[in-house]
């Protein structure tokens, strides 16, 4: 399978196969293998609240996050 990079602000944060999808809803989704990031959940809330990003649903508990943010995936 092929791996894929993923970007935050021109710096490579991790790795992912993109293994799932759903054609009609034009999405795909992917395990993340993190580069020096111990949480992925701590990270993109951090980066989130940091640049003002709103955050839709945050469920510590579960680490889990839904926000207005994006990542570029290439």
């Amino acid at each position: 399978m092929k791996l894929y990079d993923i970007f935050l602000n021109n710096n490579k944060i991790g790795t992912t196969e993109l293994e799932k999808g759903d054609a009609p809803m034009g999405s795909v989704f992917g395990k993340i293998t993190f580069i020096n990031i111990s949480s992925g959940y701590d990270f993109f809330k951090t980066h989130c609240v940091t640049n003002g990003i709103e955050l839709v649903t945050d469920y510590p508990e579960d680490r889990l996050i839904l926000g207005r943010c994006s990542i570029s995936i290439l």
